[in-house]
C-alpha cells in the first residue's frame, strides 16, 4: 500500500552487465520496482560512474546480471504507507548502504564492516541488489528510507549533490588520519577522488598540499609527476617530506611512490579498494586493516597473517631481516615500511550516514567547481564506451 504517489510508468530503461558473458545490454523493458509500506521509490535524475563499480565490471568481481550505479540523486515518486518524512516530488541524495550503528564495527566507525551495511542495498529490481542507479528508477528499502536519504536544498543544484556521495568517502579517510594545521599532505592520484581528498584536507587546515600525478595536470589544478616529486622531496628542493601521504589510486606503483615520498614515522593512507595486482594489499585495504612492519629474525607467512586478522584490526607484519630482491614490489614496500618505521592506515567506503558531507556541501565550505567543470555528463546509453576510462569523472543524466 502507498500514500497518493505520482504515477510513475510501468517499464524503464537500464543498464545490465551480465558477469557470465561480460557484455553490457540497455534493456527498455524493465519493470518498475514494486515497494512494500516502508520503502521510497525514486526516480534517478543523476548517477556518478564510482570507480569501485568500474573495477568490479572490469574484473568480474560479482557474479549474474545486476544493475550497478550508487551515486545517486534523485525525486521522489512514491512512498509507502507508512512512510512519513518523504513526501513525492522532494530532491534526496541516497546513500545505499547504510550501518546498524550497534555492532563493534559501528563503534570503531568502520561502517564497511558492519554486516547491517554490507547486506542492505538499494536496487532497480533486477538482479542482485547493486546500487541500481544505473536504471531510470530504484526502491529504497526501509532501513535505508530511515538513515540514508538526505533531502537536498533547493539553491543546490543536481550536478553539486551527486558528490555528496563519493565527498563522504574522501572524508572518512581524513578523519581517520586526523588531518590538522600542523600536517605537511601528498595525494597520490589527483584524479576526481584525490581532488575531493586534498579539497577536504584544504578544510582541515593542513598546512601544506602536495598534488601528485602522472598528469601535468588534473582538474586544472597543476601537479608533479611521481618523479619530480621524489626528487624534490630526497634532495629538498622545494619541499619538505609529507608526514601523511594519501593514495587516491588503486596502484602498486603509487603505493610504492608513498611510501617512498613519506617522512620516516610517517603516516600512509590507502584510500582504495581491490587493488587486483597484490591479494594481501587488497584485502589489507578492503578490509581495513591498518598496519605497520617490523624486521624480525625468523619469517612469518605474511598471507596467513593477513587473511587470519579481522576487518578494523591493526596489525604488525615480520619480514625477515635479510635481503630482499627489489624485483618484488610488495615486498619492496613492506621493506620501506619496516625501514622507515611507517604507519599504514587504510580507509575504505564511506563516514556512516553522510550528514556530514551533505552539510559540508550545502554550506559550500568544500571548493567542487573543478570537478563540476570537467565532469562529462553522458547517456545511458554511452555508459559501456566509458566504463573502462579511469581518471575523468562520468555522470549519467536521465530526461
Amino acid at each position: 500500500m502507498t500514500n497518493n504517489n505520482q504515477e510513475p510508468p510501468k517499464f524503464m530503461q537500464g543498464a545490465v552487465y551480465d558477469s557470465h558473458t561480460r557484455l553490457w545490454t540497455i534493456k527498455n523493458d524493465i519493470a518498475i520496482p514494486e515497494i512494500t509500506a516502508n520503502e521510497v521509490l525514486l526516480k534517478v535524475d543523476l548517477c556518478g560512474v564510482c570507480g569501485t563499480d568500474r573495477k568490479k565490471i572490469l574484473y568480474n568481481l560479482k557474479s549474474g546480471p545486476r544493475i550497478f550505479g550508487h551515486e545517486i540523486v534523485g525525486t521522489i515518486v512514491r512512498t509507502g504507507f507508512n512512510v512519513n518524512q518523504f513526501q513525492t516530488g522532494e530532491k534526496v541524495v541516497i546513500f545505499h548502504h547504510v550501518p546498524c550503528e550497534n555492532c563493534e564495527f559501528c563503534e570503531q566507525r568502520m561502517f564497511a564492516q558492519c554486516a547491517t551495511y554490507q547486506s542492505i542495498d538499494t536496487s532497480a529490481g533486477f538482479g542482485e541488489p547493486s546500487g541500481g542507479g544505473f536504471a531510470e528508477y530504484i526502491r529504497i528499502p526501509n532501513l535505508v528510507v530511515q538513515k540514508g536519504i538526505i533531502k537536498i536544498p533547493t539553491e543546490i543544484s543536481w550536478e553539486e549533490a551527486v558528490n555528496i556521495e563519493p565527498l563522504d568517502c574522501a572524508l572518512k579517510g581524513v578523519q581517520k588520519a586526523k588531518i590538522n594545521e600542523k600536517d605537511t599532505v601528498a595525494v597520490i592520484g589527483m584524479g576526481f577522488f584525490g581532488h575531493l581528498i586534498s579539497q577536504l584536507c584544504h578544510y582541515c587546515k593542513a598546512k601544506t598540499i602536495y598534488p601528485v600525478d602522472i598528469s601535468e595536470q588534473r582538474f586544472s589544478v597543476p601537479c608533479r609527476s611521481p618523479e619530480v616529486f621524489l626528487k624534490q622531496v630526497e634532495h629538498g628542493q622545494h619541499l619538505s617530506s609529507p608526514n601523511k601521504v594519501f593514495v587516491a589510486v588503486a596502484n602498486m606503483g603509487a603505493i610504492l611512490t608513498a611510501m617512498q615520498g613519506v617522512q620516516p614515522r610517517g603516516t600512509v593512507i590507502l584510500m582504495q579498494d581491490l587493488i587486483p595486482e597484490n591479494e594481501i594489499l587488497n584485502r589489507l585495504s578492503h578490509h581495513e586493516i591498518s598496519f605497520n612492519v617490523e624486521y624480525k629474525k625468523q619469517s612469518e607467512n605474511i598471507k596467513t597473517k593477513v587473511f587470519d586478522s579481522l576487518p578494523g584490526t591493526e596489525i604488525t607484519l615480520h619480514l625477515p631481516d635479510v635481503r630482499i630482491s627489489d624485483d618484488d614490489m610488495f615486498l619492496k614496500i613492506l621493506k620501506l615500511i619496516a625501514q622507515k618505521k611507517l604507519f599504514v592506515i587504510s580507509s575504505y567506503s564511506s563516514s556512516g550516514t553522510g550528514h556530514l558531507a551533505a552539510t559540508l556541501m550545502f554550506q559550500k565550505l568544500v571548493d567542487i567547481s573543478k570537478i563540476m567543470q570537467e565532469t562529462r555528463y553522458i547517456s545511458l546509453a554511452n555508459l559501456p564506451e566509458i566504463i573502462n576510462i579511469p581518471g575523468q569523472k562520468h555522470v549519467i543524466k536521465y530526461d
